[in-house]
């Protein structure tokens, strides 16, 4: 599995490409530093071995750090920091 966000740091619009190892259920969600969740980008099926794109709009994050976590019902994870520069 692999998810990539570009540009980061964004300043306004991001686009995530995402992929998983085996079909199942993801969300991708951000977060807070402090862990509270701000957003879920991405919930549904997805094919394994597919890259997905989202493009998502950072307009409403303030200038900080921020987690995109990419999960999956098999227990796939994974994290990445996004910075937001205002």
């Amino acid at each position: 599995a692999f998810m990539n966000v570009s540009p980061n740091p964004l300043q306004s619009s991001a686009k995530l490409e995402f992929m998983v190892a085996a079909s199942a259920t993801a969300s991708v969600r951000i977060y807070d530093v402090t862990g509270r969740q701000l957003s879920i980008l991405f919930n549904g099926k997805v094919e394994g071995g597919k890259v997905y794109d989202l493009k998502f709009n950072g307009n409403e994050l303030k200038a900080g750090v921020y987690l995109i976590t990419l999960k999956t019902e098999n227990a796939e994870t994974i994290t990445k920091k996004l910075i937001v520069a205002r």
